[in-house]
């Protein structure tokens, strides 16, 4: 799998322009299908605008590979793990039989990711972070260098972010503790500045999509690793001591922005507890993310047809919150409607009764 990984990752970019950019966030990437020209020029117009140095990744069709074995033609499982004694035993997989959970268009989405994760992971500036945007992005900002200016401080304070969200939706937003106010985040550097420097910054909650991600190389490369290790761990079982394993029940068996979701829920007790007095010792096993609140970047879900959405673009609002109010305002507009029109056949109802007695009298008096 990770010899498959390298090979889509350095076949769909300029690897070494990527690995030879020294800056603390390095050359973006944008996750853009071949037949897509468009939204590339419209997400380049975007970055461009904000000066954002970037380049293009020919995202993966999930059709086309869907039921490819996870290892090159001319390698095998024995040439990926050279250290496992009896893993030339194990069958072939596929990558659907991987992530069983996923169709073929979800499936390119988290392998497109994933290839970019393990240009990450393999950069040799560990340190660094990698800037990760889908090709529907919109943005109202004229730049994002504030932002990235709070980052590197944060960093040279020792706080370590594994993952800063430039974009999100389904956030619960009103449970985001400001980074200001965050007790294992608040020390001298941060003190010392302006409490507006940091105002846009939150520790994040639960976030959702993954059409802007600012992620350190070293978080991408335990990404890798934990995937890649439980996926082959699973298939080691069942193919050598004849187990029945569930490939349908690993934690990697969903979208990319679920993946994000899931290590960041693992650590939400303490990142989001106004008490905690954590080192970040206690962070190592699990995660620190950010979310920029409001989004600096959005997904533009009217203009931009995927495979991957859903039609109600009230899934795609920013915080969790919009889509409760945004459901309970079209519950509250149909219950209007059906009472006044209950009321309106009421009307006619009685109206008929009044009518029809009205011409009974008229009948007897007759």
């Amino acid at each position: 799998m990770l010899h498959k990984l390298l090979n889509f990752a350095r076949g769909s970019t300029d690897a070494e322009a990527y690995y030879s950019n020294h800056d603390k966030f390095g050359l973006a990437f944008v996750i853009n299908m071949e037949n897509r020209s468009q939204r590339m020029e419209k997400a380049r117009s975007t970055l461009t605008r904000m000066k954002i140095k970037h380049q293009r990744f020919d995202a993966i069709n999930g059709k086309a590979i869907y039921n490819n074995s996870i290892y090159t033609n001319n390698a095998n499982i024995s040439d990926v793990h050279p250290e496992d004694s009896y893993s030339k035993d194990i069958k072939p997989l596929t990558w659907h039989e991987c992530f069983p959970k996923l169709n073929a268009s979800e499936l390119g989405c988290l392998l497109s990711h994933l290839s970019v994760l393990m240009l990450a992971a393999t950069n040799p500036n560990q340190d660094n972070f990698t800037l990760i945007f889908e090709d529907d992005i919109i943005s109202g900002s004229d730049g994002i260098n504030n932002i990235l200016t709070d980052i590197k401080e944060l960093d040279s304070s020792g706080k370590r972010v594994d993952i800063v969200y430039l974009g999100k939706c389904n956030e619960t937003c009103s449970k985001l503790i400001p980074v200001f106010k965050h007790d294992f985040l608040v020390n001298d550097i941060i003190k010392k500045n302006n409490r507006a420097k940091y105002d846009n910054l939150y520790v994040a909650v639960a976030p959702s999509c993954a059409h802007a991600i600012c992620i350190r190389n070293s978080f991408a490369r335990r990404l890798i690793d934990d995937i890649i290790l439980t996926i082959d761990y699973r298939h080691k079982v069942s193919s050598n001591f004849n187990k029945k394993v569930n490939m349908h029940e690993h934690d990697y068996n969903c979208p990319i922005d679920d993946i994000y979701r899931k290590y960041i829920l693992k650590n939400s007790n303490r990142t989001n507890s106004k008490e905690t007095n954590s080192s970040n010792d206690d962070y190592k096993n699990g995660v620190l993310a950010l979310v920029v609140h409001p989004a600096i970047f959005y997904q533009d879900v009217f203009e931009s047809k995927s495979d991957l959405r859903l039609i109600d673009a009230g899934n795609y609002l920013e915080c969790r919150e919009s889509t409760v109010l945004h459901n309970k305002a079209y519950i509250k507009t149909i219950t209007i409607i059906c009472v006044a029109f209950a009321l309106i056949i009421l009307i006619a109802i009685i109206i008929i009764v009044f009518t029809y007695k009205k011409n009974n009298r008229k009948q007897k008096v007759l």
